[in-house]
């Protein structure tokens, strides 16, 4: 089970905008209980896999506005390296209605695959359950959000929501929320 604090502590960087910082946190709480594995992360280069999303988000974005959609949902699979897709959703709730079903709701058509990064899964520990997993888990989510946040300040030219998170999380992250 992902440990609810951590997914806060995000939630707080991401409402902020505060990529840089996002990420700061997170490689300093894992280096402090797994030093050699935070410099692992750390040094994944993600230049390519932002220009992945970059595209993504390109595509996406002009779909949506032009078949007229309330929101956009990007979701990445911690368990299937790190595959992901944009859901161009027909609903949206804020973050005050405290419910984010409607991110599950949607057209398969209206599903645009995105990028994958099999050298941020191959750090995955799949459980959340002690200190060490739990750091490198959190890092790892820490790190493509501050991504996916960095590319849509650049990249994302609508002023419909924008939200991400990973397979089975229970509350999005609203990268952007409504205008």
């Amino acid at each position: 089970m992902v440990p609810e604090p951590g997914l806060h502590r995000i939630r707080v960087h991401v409402a902020n905008r505060s990529w840089a910082n996002l990420e700061s946190e997170f490689e300093g709480t894992c280096r402090d209980v797994d030093p050699v594995l935070a410099g692992q992360i750390a040094n994944v280069d993600l230049g390519e896999y932002r220009g992945q999303l970059r595209q993504l988000l390109n595509r996406a974005s002009h779909r949506a506005v032009r078949d007229d959609v309330k929101a956009v949902y990007w979701e990445f699979d911690l368990d299937n390296r790190w595959d992901s897709a944009a859901f161009l959703c027909q609903d949206y709730r804020p973050e005050s209605a405290a419910d984010d079903d409607w991110a599950a709701e949607f057209d398969p058509a209206d599903v645009t695959k995105g990028p994958s990064n099999a050298q941020l899964a191959s750090f995955y520990r799949g459980a959340w359950e002690g200190p060490a997993e739990i750091a490198a888990n959190l890092y790892l989510v820490a790190r493509t959000v501050a991504s996916f946040g960095i590319v849509a300040d650049e990249a994302w030219l609508t002023t419909l929501p924008l939200c991400a998170g990973f397979h089975d999380q229970t509350e999005v992250f609203r990268i952007r929320a409504a205008a």
